[in-house]
């Protein structure tokens, strides 16, 4: 026969009940009680980034380049999966992605995707590369069917095969994002929160479709709304980018 738990020992299973809880959402990437601080992800491993185990899909490379060490991705099979989401709990969030997008690659590219454990709310960095080497940015939040946006402006475009600078900010109802520290668009959405547990996927989306083709050198995770002028500091200080524009009247498509 069960016996009931006397006050103290119910005090005492409490605590142990709350001890795991925090310990399992703060190794599965996000309590933002204990993680709600800058993160700097250098891509420039395939074991482990962010101190997380990493996993391999295909044969991204990690490779030196005059702006530093990044991954390679071929853009038909290459991928990295890491078991958090920076994001998860956050109710504000800005999110930075240093990168260089080969000009020939897939007209449609997710290069990086956080999602609920298990399918659910997302957010999204993407890309639509056009037949002439050019590229607009697409980024996507998703609470649920009826609350979701996908910002692009297929105007907007940028030259492939050189570094550029992304930002994607949400600041708890507007979503807003940048190329090379110059506003792209912004539009409203519930998104809420990113449901703890959550994981990442580098270089394609997490059901292996949409590769990305170039190099990702570094993103940055922030639990605040960057200001436009850090964020064109922060572009500033990635490195030059070339002053060459694209075709007036082309779009991305």
């Amino acid at each position: 026969m069960n016996r009931p738990l006397s006050h103290p020992a119910k005090i005492a299973a409490a605590a142990l009940i709350v001890f795991f809880f925090l310990i399992h959402t703060a190794h599965a990437g996000g309590d933002p009680r204990h993680d709600a601080a800058p993160m700097m992800w250098k891509i420039d491993s395939l074991e482990s980034i962010g101190g997380l185990p990493v996993e391999v899909t295909g044969s991204p490379s990690a490779v030196e380049t005059p702006s530093g060490r990044a991954v390679r991705f071929d853009g038909t099979g290459d991928g990295l999966m890491l078991p958090a989401a920076p994001i998860a709990g956050w109710e504000k969030f800005t999110v930075e992605i240093i990168f260089k997008p080969d000009g020939d690659g897939p007209r449609e590219q997710r290069f990086l995707h956080m999602e609920k454990d298990g399918g659910g709310p997302r957010m999204l960095v993407e890309l639509r590369m056009d037949a002439e080497g050019a590229w607009c940015l697409d980024s996507y939040l998703m609470k649920d069917q009826k609350n979701r946006l996908a910002l692009i402006d297929t105007a907007k475009r940028h030259p492939g095969g050189r570094w550029h600078h992304t930002a994607t900010v949400y600041d708890g109802s507007t979503l807003r994002h940048y190329v090379d520290g110059e506003l792209q668009g912004a539009g409203k959405v519930d998104f809420g929160t990113l449901p703890v547990p959550g994981r990442t996927s580098i270089g394609v989306r997490q059901n292996k479709i949409s590769w990305f083709k170039g190099l990702i050198r570094e993103i940055r995770f922030h639990p605040t709304v960057r200001t436009p002028a850090e964020i064109a500091a922060d572009a500033k200080s990635v490195g030059s980018y070339g002053t060459e524009k694209t075709k007036e009247g082309k779009e991305c498509r």
